[in-house]
C-alpha cells in the first residue's frame, strides 16, 4: 500500500493468539518491495520484529516496536547486525526489565565501507584487522523508547584513569549474539541489576583479544566497571551473589571469583593448567556448585573439576525481611536510567532486596528475590 505521503506501509496478516482472526499488521517504511522478518523474543509484552534489509549484501536488518495493540510497527533501531533468523546483535537483560543491549553499524559510514563482513575489502585507512566493521553498542532502558550509548568506565581495573568522553563520540561496546568468538552480555532474572560484557571503549568494537577487556555493571547498565584485562568466561551463583570468571582462549591455572558484585577478585588454583572452555551451574544459578570444562592440550583430552564454594562462608544471610536495617545482611536497591534525580524506572519506582554488597554471607537456594513496585 501508499499512503497519500508517498509512504510504502508493508502489511502482512498476523493471527491473534487464540483465535480464527487475523489482522493487518502494518510497517512503516520507504523503498521497500520485498522483505523477511522475525519476530524477537520479549519478557516484557512488547513486540519487536527484525527486518532485513533488502538489496543489500551486509548482514543487518532493522528493527521496529509494535504499538499498543501489536499490529502497528515504527522504526525503532537501524542496521542491527544478524547472523540468522534468530542471532541478532538486540539482546534484553534479564536482570531489569526494559533494558536491552543492541548493537548497530555506523550510520555515519557508507554501506561499502562496512560490507567487509560480506566478503568486500575495506576501503577504509584503519589497519585493524575488521576495520570495515564499525559497530556501536546502544542501550535502552525503556523498552526501546530511547536509545544512548553505554557510559564508559571511569579507570581501568589496574587503577589507570580512562580518558573517553560521551561528547567526543567515545563510548563502551559490548560483543553479543552474532560474535562467533566471545559471549554476549550477561545478566539473570535472580541476579538483579548485574550485567556482564566483553568489549572496549572507544569510537568502535574491537575484535582482538589484547583491545579487549571485562566489564561489570551493577546498576543495570547505567555505568560499567573494567574488571579485568582480557575477554573472560563467565558464570553466576547464588543468585549473582558470587561471580566466577576464566581467561578465554588461553592456558590457566585459576578461576578469578568474586562475592561482592566485582568489588574485588580473589583466584582458586586449578589442579591442572588449563584452557577454560565452559563454567556451568544447575540452570536456575543459585547453588554455588560449579562445574568447570577444559582441555590441557591440543591433543583432544578434556579434564572436568568440580568447584564448591559452600566452605566460601560459613554464615547463612539474615534479615531478608528487615532489609537496610542493622544487623541485616540485605538492603533495598532501586534501579534509575539517569535522567530523574529521583529513582523513577518505566515510570515506576521499582526497589528490589538485594544483598549488600559487603555482607560475607550466603543467599542460599531457597533465597527468593523481592521487589516492591509503586509509580513514580
Amino acid at each position: 500500500k501508499v499512503t497519500k505521503k508517498g509512504k510504502k506501509v508493508l502489511t502482512r496478516s498476523v493471527k491473534k493468539y487464540g483465535y480464527s482472526t487475523f489482522y493487518d499488521m502494518k510497517i512503516s517504511a520507504k523503498n521497500v518491495h520485498q522483505f523477511d522478518f522475525s519476530v524477537i523474543e520479549s519478557i516484557t509484552g512488547a513486540v519487536f520484529l527484525f527486518v532485513t534489509r533488502p538489496g543489500k549484501k551486509l548482514h543487518s536488518g532493522n528493527v521496529y516496536l509494535s504499538d499498543a495493540k501489536g499490529t502497528g510497527f515504527s522504526l525503532n533501531l537501524e542496521k542491527v547486525p544478524f547472523q540468522s533468523s534468530y542471532e541478532f546483535d538486540f539482546l534484553e537483560m534479564e536482570s531489569l526489565e526494559g533494558v536491552i543491549i543492541a548493537n548497530s553499524y555506523d550510520n555515519n559510514l557508507k554501506d561499502s565501507l562496512v560490507e567487509s563482513q560480506a566478503g568486500k575489502k575495506s576501503k577504509t585507512v584503519n589497519r585493524d584487522i575488521n576495520s570495515g566493521m564499525k559497530r556501536k553498542s546502544y542501550i535502552t532502558f525503556n523498552r526501546g523508547g530511547k536509545w544512548q550509548s553505554l557510559t564508559p568506565p571511569q579507570y581501568s581495573s589496574t587503577g589507570k584513569r580512562i580518558i573517553c568522553r560521551l561528547d567526543d563520540e567515545c563510548s563502551l561496546h559490548l560483543h553479543s549474539l552474532t560474535s562467533s568468538k566471545y559471549p554476549y552480555p550477561y545478566s539473570l532474572s535472580n541476579a538483579a541489576g548485574i550485567i556482564v560484557g566483553i568489549g572496549n571503549v572507544g569510537k568502535y568494537l574491537k575484535y582482538e583479544d589484547k583491545k579487549l577487556n571485562t566489564y561489570i555493571s551493577r546498576d543495570g547498565g547505567l555505568t560499567w566497571i573494567e574488571v579485568i584485562k582480557g575477554p573472560h568466561i563467565v558464570e553466576f551463583g547464588d543468585h549473582g551473589g558470587l561471580i566466577l570468571l576464566a581467561p578465554l582462549y588461553k592456558l590457566t591455572d585459576y578461576i578469578l571469583y568474586t562475592w561482592n558484585y566485582g568489588e574485588t577478585w580473589e583466584a582458586i588454583k586449578l589442579p591442572n593448567k588449563m584452557q577454560v572452555d565452559n563454567i556451568v551451574i544447575e540452570p536456575t544459578s543459585t547453588s554455588s556448585k560449579f562445574i568447570v570444562f577444559g582441555e590441557p592440550n591440543d591433543e583432544g583430552i578434556g579434564i572436568i573439576v568440580s568447584m564448591d564454594f559452600n566452605e566460601l562462608h560459613e554464615n547463612q544471610c539474615k534479615g531478608e525481611q528487615t532489609p537496610g536495617q542493622e544487623g541485616s545482611d540485605y538492603e533495598y536497591w532501586s534501579p534509575n536510567d539517569g535522567r530523574h534525580g529521583t529513582p523513577c524506572f518505566l515510570g515506576r519506582k521499582i526497589s528490589y532486596v538485594r544483598r549488600k554488597k559487603n555482607s560475607p554471607c550466603f543467599n542460599g537456594q531457597d533465597y527468593e528475590t523481592q521487589q516492591f513496585i509503586e509509580n513514580c
